[in-house]
């Protein structure tokens, strides 16, 4: 089970758009808000997981998980059983390392973790520190085949955006670009995989993703 912090806050003013708040501990730290807006006709609608990491690649907090993908690895995926690491894969292995916990649930004893990690973010969002961290959105949508990638569950692989936010810097808003995806070797190394050229219309789910530190 992947709770969010109890910081974090959700709202769908629309159908295709989704606001993820996180407010922080400390009254002089900044939040988070994300606006994340889908195409219009976009549907169904993707599976998400938004978290933030360090520099480095570890992850530091789950902000968002579709509810559905919350409470189990072998979720209901438009009507068919499938792996949850095979449909957010990035997010899946970076968890993993976190928790301890395998995507077969299985305790990972090299992998540790704590339920501290729901309010970890808090001191990266510390003002004067030069703190700076990665927020990272995957998704992916089922069924969404193309000549190269012909699952007619899975379709083509879940995509990554991600930005760099510097808490220090003037300008309060970022936005999320294309990064790579969770194909290939990610749905067994976690590894993101940056060869785009056989991505096609899942490259189009995304209007626009908007991320504001607020200050």
């Amino acid at each position: 089970i992947v709770r969010s912090s109890n910081l974090v806050g959700f709202e769908q003013p629309e159908p295709h758009r989704k606001l993820i708040v996180r407010k922080s501990l400390d009254s002089n730290a900044s939040g988070l808000s994300i606006n994340l807006s889908f195409r219009k006709k976009l549907d169904p609608m993707p599976s998400i997981a938004v978290w933030a990491e360090s520099t480095v690649g570890s992850m530091i907090e789950t902000l968002y998980l579709e509810q559905s993908l919350a409470y189990s690895e072998t979720p209901l995926w438009e009507d068919y059983r499938t792996q949850r690491s095979h449909i957010l894969p990035l997010w899946r292995h970076r968890y993993t390392l976190l928790s301890g916990v395998t995507p077969s649930g299985e305790v990972d004893a090299v992998s540790g973790a704590t339920e501290s990690h729901r309010f970890a973010l808090d001191p990266y969002l510390v003002a004067g520190k030069e703190n700076e961290f990665v927020l990272c959105v995957e998704i992916n949508a089922p069924a969404d085949t193309n000549e190269r990638h012909k699952d007619p569950i899975l379709g083509q692989p879940s995509l990554l955006y991600s930005c760099l936010i510097e808490v220090d810097r003037e300008e309060p808003y970022y936005l999320l670009e294309l990064t790579g995806h969770g194909g290939g070797d990610a749905l067994e190394t976690g590894n993101i995989q940056y060869d785009l050229d056989d991505i096609n219309s899942a490259k189009q789910m995304k209007d626009l993703f908007l991320v504001k530190l607020e200050k």
